[in-house]
């Protein structure tokens, strides 16, 4: 319960709707301020609701400079995934 606390309250310091579609996954604060790692959810999109999709890992790491918290500058560190789609062609299932 404690998690989900700590998450709708940065999701005040966010930008709106970033964590409906990304996970935080860690952040690191140094001297040069704070870096907050993102990674998007498993969530196909709508239009491929029912069709075989393959993960393909993600698209190299994005950083965002966003407004500063508290005299912190604050850099969003952004991970994409990247997904195939494949008709006709069966999935091995593990």
């Amino acid at each position: 319960m404690e998690k989900d606390r700590e998450k709708e309250l940065l999701g005040f310091f966010l930008p709106s709707g970033t964590l409906e579609y990304f996970d935080i996954t860690h952040f690191v604060k140094d001297k040069e301020g704070l870096v907050l790692f993102l990674e998007e959810k498993n969530l196909p999109p709508a239009e491929y609701a029912g069709q075989t999709l393959h993960s393909k890992g993600f698209y190299p790491e994005v950083r965002v400079q966003d407004f500063p918290i508290r005299e912190n500058k604050v850099e969003l560190s952004i991970k994409r995934r990247r997904e195939g789609h494949f008709p006709g062609i069966p999935v091995p299932f593990k």
